[in-house]
């Protein structure tokens, strides 16, 4: 009989931002294992139930974080879990509730600016998943716990969305962009608590220049 796994999300399906997309494809090739039969999925925030999933992954709710709270103690309470799949840090408590193997998943700025409940229960799980060394070599020092093991796994890219190719003449346009210039693309949710995306160095770096 194959194995559950309870996955701990902030979101996924329907999200937009970076992490959203890690959960995505990382739920994905979870499902992807033939030992695995199902994944019941936590959201914190409201998911999407259109956007395309795996059939072996269903979703749940949990409205507010009593709401959440209860619907994982539910569920942990009614069903035949295996393992536990946390996907941010801010949900890391919640690994304290199970007795079985947890992977918990750090990203970036909010896992050196976590709060000392987040990484107390950090140093508890089976298995860190940091997405880059910078981020465990910061994490790590920041939570004391360089004696840990942990499992690097990158973010992912479908080449079947991102392949090189001919610039779309309407997104020059748009972007006021003239043949023979060099120009760097950035990426990043932007917003008055976003300073530590590094964009005002690099319009600084720029203008320098």
């Amino acid at each position: 009989m194959g194995k559950t796994i309870l996955a701990l999300l902030t979101d996924g399906y329907g999200g937009y931002g970076g992490i959203a997309n890690y959960v995505r494809d990382s739920l994905s090739a979870i499902a992807a294992d033939p030992r695995i039969d199902r994944i019941i999925a936590v959201h914190l925030l409201p998911p999407c139930p259109g956007d395309p999933r795996p059939a072996k992954v269903d979703l749940y709710h949990g409205k507010g974080r009593l709401g959440y709270a209860f619907r994982v103690l539910q569920l942990l309470a009614t069903e035949k879990i295996d393992a536990v799949w946390i996907s941010h840090i801010a949900l890391a408590p919640f690994a304290c509730l199970s007795s079985k193997p947890v992977a918990l998943v750090l990203h970036g700025t909010e896992a050196w600016g976590s709060t000392a409940l987040e990484r107390w229960a950090a140093r508890r799980v089976t298995q860190i998943v940091p997405v880059s060394q910078f981020t465990w070599d910061r994490f790590a020092d920041l939570a004391d716990c360089h004696q840990l093991k942990p499992l690097i796994a990158p973010g992912m890219v479908d080449l079947d969305h991102y392949q090189p190719g001919e610039a779309d003449p309407a997104c020059l346009d748009r972007l006021a962009i003239k043949p023979g210039q060099h120009n760097l693309l950035c990426l990043a949710r932007m917003g008055e608590d976003y300073e530590d995306k590094v964009f005002e160095r690099l319009i600084s770096w720029a203008s320098e220049g």
